[in-house]
């Protein structure tokens, strides 16, 4: 069942009121709707009302994370943590929201490092899935998972030390609506971690008809570059204080390599090299940007 310390962060994703425990339901004080918790994770979100977009890319990635191996780090995931702990303090108690956390490596391993941490999903499969590694790490007192979507946050207002969102916006119908709800749940001093995919016009045009292809069967509604975060941003009070771009040439040409002959032995090696042109726009295929307000 869901314990105290976490509800305290909740709210109805509809009216921004309080929720409170009714049997296996979570029901909102105010307008009183009622939403269900399976295996001990709140489901505030209709799941049947979703957009066909958002529906069929819940599918996709649920059957993208199949048969998915262990938890275990690699070397890219390394990387995006590495970033994400130079830029922000991991002082305990500290609260960090990871919206679309997917695989959960993010929210897992800044809870080890003693923060309190939400990891939103709209997958409730793969929620129930970190669970499980939740459970085997005894992270259970650190890291609370809620079953939502991005466009309504069910998260009280200023509540967020930190948010990471990491290759979620791009995929969002309503991204403007995401973009107000991480203002509203992030303190009046808080840091934000984004991660999207870099406009066409800075990837290597020999790449362009593969980069066209992979963002219509992954749902890519859109792409960004620094400018457009910076305004789309800004005018919450976020100003950008580092950026990162990642995907290099060097890199996407070994992950080939890596597929064709299924070996992750080069792995280390594409992520040092592409860390070395980290601060390189042209030729990347993906922006981080750390935004501090």
């Amino acid at each position: 069942m869901i314990n105290d310390d976490f509800l305290q962060y909740l709210c109805c994703p509809k009216c921004k009121s309080d929720l409170v425990k009714q049997d296996n339901f979570l029901v909102c004080k105010k307008c009183g709707e009622k939403y269900k918790i399976q295996h001990s994770i709140p489901i505030l979100v209709n799941l049947d009302n979703l957009s066909k977009h958002l529906q069929g890319q819940i599918k996709y990635f649920e059957q993208e994370d199949r048969g998915r191996p262990e938890y275990r780090l690699n070397e890219w995931q390394k990387s995006y943590l590495r970033r994400l702990k130079e830029s922000f303090s991991s002082k305990k108690n500290k609260v960090l929201i990871d919206v679309g956390t997917g695989s959960g490596y993010i929210a897992v391993e800044m809870a080890r490092k003693g923060l309190k941490v939400i990891a939103c999903d709209l997958s409730i499969k793969e929620l129930i899935k970190l669970k499980g590694i939740i459970e085997e790490k005894h992270l259970e007192k650190n890291l609370f998972l809620v079953c939502c979507s991005a466009e309504a946050l069910p998260l009280k207002n200023k509540m967020a030390d930190y948010l990471v969102s990491n290759a979620i916006l791009e995929h969002l119908p309503k991204e403007k609506e995401a973009i107000q709800e991480i203002s509203r749940v992030c303190k009046s001093k808080s840091g934000l971690m984004v991660t999207v995919p870099l406009s066409l016009k800075y990837v290597l045009p020999f790449f362009w008809p593969v980069n066209i292809i992979y963002d219509k069967r992954i749902g890519h509604l859109r792409r960004y570059n620094e400018k457009i975060l910076e305004k789309k941003f800004g005018c919450y009070g976020f100003k950008i204080k580092r950026v990162f771009y990642t995907g290099h040439f060097v890199k996407v040409l070994g992950f080939l390599i890596t597929m064709i002959f299924r070996t992750d032995r080069l792995d280390g090696l594409l992520e040092r090299l592409d860390q070395e042109s980290e601060n390189r726009e042209y030729g990347a295929s993906n922006i981080c940007a750390i935004f501090k307000r």
